[in-house]
C-alpha cells in the first residue's frame, strides 16, 4: 500500500522536529539500539530505556501534532516539548535535563537489604521530556518513569527519587493492594491502621503506598538517597524508630533470613500446628515463638474455606515461648460448625502464620 505523499511529508517533518528538539537536551544519546538490561548484585534487574532511545522509538505525533510517549503495553503520555509551555511553572535554566544514567545506576546498586536479595525486575524510563499531566517521576506496576529537571538533576535528588520509586516496585511485587493481611500488618506497625487520615485519597504524604516507598528509601537506600535524614511525612516516626519495621520489609521479601545475617528476633513465630488433625470434636493449636523475653500480643482466628471469619479464638498476651489454645469446633455464636476444612491464622507482632485443619463430624 502506497503512503499518501502529503502524509509522508508530514511524518518526515515531525521526525525532524523530534530530533531537533532532542538535540538541546543535556545527556541525551542516540547510540542505544535497544533497552539495556542490567542485573545488580542486590538482585534488582533493570531494563533501562535511555532518553535517546525513547525519542527515537517511543515518541510519535498524534492527530493534533502533539508528541506522545508510548511505553510498551501502556497508554500514551502527552509530552511537554517546550520549557516555555505555561504548564512549566519553573523555567529553570531554559532547558530540560534528563537524569544522569550513572547517578541512576549508582543509586540502584547502593540499595542494600542486609544481604537479602531483592528479586524485582523493572522497566526504567529516563524521560527526555516531562509528561504533561504527570510532570514528576512516578511508577506504574513494574514501570518507573524518571522525569527530567529544569536544571541539572543532582546525584542526591536522583538517588532519593530512584530509591523511592524502587520502593514502589518492591511494594507492587511483594505486597500488592489485594494482600489485605500484609497491609494490615504494615499499617499496624506504622500505627495508622483504620486511620481515616491515611488512605489512597489523602494528601500525597499520607497515602500508604507513599509511606511504604519512603520507609524503603530510608531503611535501605544509600547515604546519598538519605541526605536529608527525613521522610516525606514528618508527622510519622522515622522508620528506624519503629520497632520491627525493618524486619517486616526483610521478611516480606524473604522468609528465610539466614543469608541476611539477621539474628533471631523476639516474638517471631517458629512453628504452628494443631493436634489432632483431622479432629472431632476439638483440637489444640500449638504455637512456638523465638527468644520471647517480654510480653507479646497474639491474635488467633479461625476461617472457613471461603475466607469467612468463624471464630475469634484468642486475643491476648503471651509471656512464654509456647502457646496452646483449644478450639471446640464452634463459631463465635456458640453453634457447632459443620464438617470441612478450616484455617487458623496466628499473628504476633509482624509475623503471620496459617495452617489447615480438617473437622470430621
Amino acid at each position: 500500500m502506497l503512503l499518501n505523499p502529503l502524509k509522508f511529508n508530514k511524518l518526515v517533518i515531525m521526525a525532524v522536529v523530534i530530533f531537533a528538539v532532542a538535540a538541546v537536551f543535556s545527556g541525551v544519546s542516540f547510540a542505544q539500539d535497544s533497552p539495556v538490561t542490567l542485573r545488580f548484585d542486590n538482585g534488582i534487574s533493570v531494563n533501562l530505556y535511555s532518553p535517546g532511545y525513547i525519542l527515537e522509538t517511543m515518541v510519535r505525533p498524534d492527530e493534533y501534532g502533539r508528541y506522545v510517549f508510548y511505553p510498551p503495553g501502556h497508554a500514551g503520555y502527552s509530552l511537554i516539548t517546550d520549557i516555555m509551555d505555561p504548564a512549566v511553572v519553573n523555567k529553570g535554566d531554559g532547558e530540560f535535563h534528563p537524569m544522569r544514567e550513572e547517578a541512576i545506576l549508582s543509586a540502584i546498586e547502593d540499595i542494600k537489604m542486609r544481604g537479602v536479595s531483592i528479586p524485582v525486575e523493572v522497566d526504567l524510563f529516563v524521560l527526555p521530556l516531562p509528561r504533561r499531566y504527570i510532570p514528576t517521576s512516578s511508577s506504574s506496576g513494574m514501570m518507573i518513569f524518571l522525569s527530567p529537571g529544569v536544571i541539572e538533576v543532582s546525584a542526591e535528588v536522583t538517588a532519593f527519587t530512584v530509591t523511592h520509586e524502587i520502593g514502589h516496585s518492591v511494594q507492587n511485587r511483594f505486597m500488592p493492594d489485594l494482600d489485605e493481611r500484609a497491609w494490615d500488618r504494615y499499617l499496624s506497625l506504622r500505627g495508622i491502621l483504620d486511620d481515616p487520615e491515611y488512605t489512597d485519597d489523602s494528601v500525597h504524604m499520607n497515602r500508604p503506598r507513599e509511606i511504604f516507598a519512603e520507609d524503603f528509601r530510608y531503611l535501605f537506600g544509600s547515604e546519598t538517597a538519605n541526605l536529608s535524614g527525613t521522610i516525606e511525612n514528618s508527622e510519622l516516626k522515622l522508620p528506624d524508630e519503629v520497632r520491627g519495621l525493618d524486619r517486616f520489609f526483610l521478611t516480606l521479601i524473604s522468609s528465610d533470613l539466614a543469608s541476611s545475617g539477621e539474628s533471631a528476633v523476639p516474638g517471631r513465630i517458629v512453628s504452628a500446628s494443631n493436634y489432632p488433625n483431622p479432629f472431632n470434636p476439638a483440637t489444640v493449636i500449638n504455637t512456638r515463638f523465638e527468644n520471647l523475653s517480654e510480653e507479646l500480643k497474639v491474635d488467633i482466628r479461625i476461617y472457613d474455606v471461603n475466607g469467612r471469619l468463624i471464630r475469634n479464638l484468642f486475643n491476648g498476651t503471651v509471656t512464654g515461648s509456647e502457646l496452646s489454645v483449644p478450639w471446640d469446633g464452634k463459631g463465635d455464636n456458640g453453634a457447632k460448625t459443620g464438617s470441612g476444612i478450616y484455617f487458623y491464622s496466628i499473628r504476633s507482632g509482624i509475623d503471620l502464620m496459617t495452617g489447615k485443619m480438617l473437622l470430621i463430624r
